[in-house]
């Protein structure tokens, strides 16, 4: 492509540049593009370690609090000589405890239903695709698909408008 922006280039330049027409890609070419390109996703995160998601549920500033109070408490037990009053910090330190467990539960089941809902609303797009619309997945689209767009559709991806009716 030239130095100019693409919306700044003509329609029929662009298709040039992109190796389209206006009757869409062929098949074949969108398949080459997809093993070449990839899908039309956004990249996923690693998932972090249990144990990283463990400590990370004591970052919080009242969790550093509660600990702070709890070696407080086993110093005074300890400088007063009250082996009885160990159970005060060991008490404060099993319920931060308690309390990273059942936030690393909450947190996997908070990631399991956004999971589910990714995988319910799986949109989908209309492409020109060997000179006919065809509905495909929009993982599938590949630079140069000709994308249909009717009202109320999604909008499956960055696109440069080339024809358009009451916009």
């Amino acid at each position: 492509m030239s130095g100019k922006q693409v919306f700044q280039i003509e329609t029929k330049e662009l298709l040039e540049d992109l190796g389209t027409s206006f009757k869409g890609l062929t098949s074949q070419e969108a398949e080459k593009r997809l093993l070449e390109n990839g899908k039309n996703k956004l990249a996923e995160d690693k998932k972090r370690p249990l144990i990283l998601k463990f400590f990370d549920q004591f970052k919080d500033f009242m969790v550093i609090v509660l600990l702070g109070a709890a070696v407080i408490a086993f110093i005074a037990a300890f400088l007063e000589n009250k082996p009885e009053e160990y159970f005060e910090g060991v008490l404060i330190i099993a319920i931060v405890v308690i309390n990273a467990i059942l936030g690393v539960l909450q947190e996997a089941k908070a990631e399991e239903a956004l999971a589910s809902i990714k995988k319910m609303s799986h949109p989908n797009a209309t492409v020109l695709r060997d000179g006919k619309e065809i509905i495909i997945d929009v993982e599938d689209l590949v630079v140069g698909d000709i994308v249909v767009l009717q009202a109320g559709d999604y909008m499956p991806a960055d696109v440069r408008i080339i024809e358009s009716i009451n916009l």
